[in-house]
């Protein structure tokens, strides 16, 4: 067997584990069974809420979660003003008798918003969610009623992302389709390892502080939630929307961010999450974030294989059909009327996906990823 062979197989072997075997494998292993929740008896919540120049979304995201179906007594709701240099402080002024508003001018990034936004907060469970997120009003009593399982020391919800403007969702629906279902079914299972902290709740018990230079602050939580033996799940009803403008640049930069992010947080908790301590979270970690951050290695290394040895009848078929699959991915590239095909969208997103995966990688040594982050306005 040629060494290209070899190569072929073992890229070709690593992929299919990834989108296939590893899938599958979730689902052969038996549901954890789900307590019923005691609702007459309610723990207390604190909402931290950072803020950004986000004066657009200030009364919209306040009036959403003041309108939350939870007792006023139970629910302490944390505005975080992050050296805000438009309206927003002013805005979160209004409601100072019915939050607690945190303002300062110096930006520190959302690190240390969230970590200020704790330091204030009473109680039994912390719920993190962001200015554009817009929560069903039983999203907190879906979120509240997991934590009767005493394993379970993160909730994550299910948040949709809706493109202003309009009632259509974003062109990542397929994938996020995808990735929900891992959600549900690695929950069901063991645990979720990469909740979306558009919507994320965690016990206050189980709180460290956040490093100021966190990228990813929502996998930092989880992270250390799992670092202490504890369980996160994934909560559908807890639902809720993500206003954002549509931009393919934004949203590429944003898929750059989060995967070195990534990388960071994997090895800061290195020690703590390993296969000797904690074997079935070092396992899906492995499965679902870092083989899949390394896809384009993988994808490149099948492309190059399989040109190398293209006089073989098998690879030469296997170098068509990734040259067709490339090739669609490029009419979607050049033209956004062709992406709306599936056909063509799917080659397309999954190669811009990765093509970010890369690059998060390679912001990830250069160290040159920002912390503070801009989000895209109209």
């Amino acid at each position: 067997m040629s060494i290209a062979l070899v190569i072929f197989c073992t890229a070709a072997f690593a992929l299919a584990y990834i989108y296939v075997i590893y899938p599958t494998l979730l689902l052969l292993m038996p549901t954890r069974p789900r307590p019923r929740h005691d609702m007459s008896t309610l723990p207390t919540v604190s909402v931290i809420i950072p803020f950004y120049n986000e004066e657009r979304w200030v009364v919209p995201k306040i009036d959403n979660t003041l309108a939350w179906n939870y007792p006023a007594d139970c629910l302490q709701i944390i505005a975080v003003s992050d050296g805000s240099t438009d309206s927003t402080p002013d805005l979160l002024q209004r409601y100072d008798r019915r939050v607690t508003v945190v303002a300062y001018r110096s930006r520190q990034g959302k690190p240390t918003a969230l970590n200020i936004g704790v330091a204030r907060s009473t109680g039994e469970i912390l719920i993190f969610t962001d200015a554009n997120v817009l929560a069903h009003p039983d999203a907190v009593r879906a979120v509240v009623q997991r934590y009767a399982d005493t394993s379970i020391g993160g909730v994550c919800g299910h948040i949709a992302l809706q493109a202003e403007g309009s009632h259509e969702p974003l062109g990542e629906g397929l994938y996020m389709k995808y990735e929900r279902w891992l959600y549900e079914r690695e929950s069901r299972a063991l645990t979720m390892v990469a909740p979306d902290g558009a919507l994320f709740s965690i016990r206050r018990a189980l709180f460290a502080s956040l490093p100021s230079d966190s990228i990813t602050d929502d996998f930092t939580l989880a992270l250390g939630v799992l670092a202490q033996g504890r369980r996160i799940v994934y909560e559908p009803a807890a639902f809720g929307v993500e206003i954002v403008v549509p931009d393919v640049r934004a949203e590429f930069r944003r898929k750059i961010r989060m995967i070195a992010g990534g990388y960071q947080t994997l090895w800061r908790v290195r020690k703590q999450i390993h296969p000797f301590t904690r074997p079935a979270v070092a396992w899906q970690l492995l499965s679902h974030k870092l083989l899949r951050w390394l896809v384009p290695a993988f994808l490149f290394a099948a492309f190059a294989s399989a040109l190398a040895a293209r006089d073989n009848a098998m690879m030469a078929v296997a170098l068509g059909a990734q040259s067709v699959f490339y090739g669609l991915a490029l009419c979607g590239w050049l033209s956004q009327t062709l992406r709306r095909w599936m056909p063509v969208y799917v080659p397309y997103y999954f190669c811009a996906v990765n093509m970010a995966a890369a690059f998060g990688l390679w912001r990830y040594l250069l160290g040159r990823q920002s912390v503070t982050w801009q989000k895209v306005q109209r």
